[in-house]
């Protein structure tokens, strides 16, 4: 449960990084 749960945090964290490029910082999936 632990892991499954690291593994999507991960999957999360580079969704957020790589396929938003700057989510976090108000850019959207859009820009």
């Amino acid at each position: 449960m632990n892991n499954y749960f690291c593994v999507i945090l991960v999957l999360f964290i580079l969704l957020v990084i790589v396929g938003c490029g700057g989510w976090f910082s108000g850019c959207g999936c859009g820009c």
